[in-house]
């Protein structure tokens, strides 16, 4: 018995000292700045993360840069578990960095890098899918996406099918574990995440947000909102939006968008990503949530010039033609959706 017990204390000891699901949000510019997200199942004295440009294959001593950050867990979370959040700042543009993820333990840690956005009008590529959950379809479709190369990949809702409940996060930890594992680019940088909220994110909990949707909030270093915008590079602008999940489709959120619109007025391209389609391609086109979208946000749309609506939710392939006010017009926003990064396909009703 005493062997069993000091063999289980061992084990506990490496997993609090093992970073888990290590991936990359922005809560700042992206060409400047990366935030790097990491799991422990124990406290670390610091949550910190080495860095520079060049490779030191994880001899943390080596690297000329470092980065602290903080660490929080998830309120009623039966692991435990203690989330880290780590931005580095002070970056520059289109440039492949090295980090590594200093445990305080005085050994060396597994390498990983990442690339910033150019903001030098240079292409870029990303990928955007919503409504993935952990089937093996999910899977195969990462590996696909991560072949394109993409700077960046926006995720419309719906992510682990979690659902907001606790007793729920090993889809989170599935879905994480494949995400750090696959989705990569062909040199090995990790693709950061850009996420929407969706109603699978969400339980019935009225109160504040980050009660509603845990696992959004508190794995996804984000900025705290459910709706905000990033800039990448000089020529494209993308705006996250909440379709009515924790945040009304109008009132503070159509206020903040009509000023985030007109601040990025003159970049060349605009796109929009949410959950909830305002053009829906199997659901009822007069559903609550649908006509607010239309009602509160399509208005906008047309007045600031969005190029592109990237919408999910209904589990079809949709592509409208341009369209302003509802009807068609070459000047007007292309919606495109709508969700099925994964999940079973439904058939097109509209």
């Amino acid at each position: 018995m005493r062997l069993f017990i000091l063999a289980l204390l061992s084990s506990l000891a490496v997993s609090c000292a093992t970073p888990n699901h290590v991936y990359l949000t922005w809560r700042g510019g992206t060409s400047t700045t990366m935030t790097i997200n990491y799991h422990t199942a124990g406290a670390l004295e610091k949550s910190l993360v080495r860095y520079g440009e060049a490779s030191h294959a994880g001899a943390l001593k080596m690297y000329p840069l470092s980065a602290e950050g903080a660490s929080h867990q998830i309120p009623g979370l039966e692991d435990g578990r203690y989330v880290h959040t780590v931005e580095l700042t002070g970056l520059a543009a289109g440039t492949e960095y090295h980090f590594a993820i200093d445990l305080g333990a005085g050994r060396d840690a597994p390498e990983y890098k990442f690339r910033t956005v150019p903001n030098d009008g240079t292409p870029l590529r990303f990928i955007v899918g919503g409504d993935m959950g952990t089937l093996p379809e999910t899977w195969l479709l990462m590996d696909e996406a991560a072949r394109l190369d993409p700077d960046f990949a926006i995720i419309g809702g719906d992510i682990a099918y979690a659902n907001g409940k606790l007793g729920n996060v090993y889809l989170w930890d599935r879905w994480l574990s494949h995400w750090q594992k696959r989705m990569r680019r062909s040199g090995g940088a990790m693709i950061p995440i850009v996420a929407a909220i969706g109603n699978h994110e969400t339980n019935k909990n009225e109160t504040e947000p980050a009660l509603r949707a845990p696992f959004y909030f508190g794995f996804l270093a984000q900025g705290g909102s459910p709706y905000f915008a990033k800039r990448f590079g000089p020529d494209l602008a993308l705006f996250i939006l909440d379709s009515g999940h924790v945040a009304e489709h109008g009132g503070k959120q159509a206020a903040w968008l009509d000023k985030a619109l007109a601040a990025h007025a003159d970049v060349k391209y605009k796109i929009a990503a949410y959950h909830i389609p305002l053009y829906p391609s199997h659901r009822d086109f007069d559903g609550k949530d649908m006509v607010a979208g239309r009602t509160h946000w399509v208005p906008l749309f047309d007045a600031y010039g969005l190029d592109t609506a990237f919408e999910h939710h209904d589990h079809t392939h949709k592509r409208t033609v341009p369209m302003r006010g509802g009807v068609p017009d070459p000047a007007g926003t292309l919606y495109l959706g709508d969700g099925n990064f994964g999940t079973p396909s439904r058939t097109i009703t509209q």
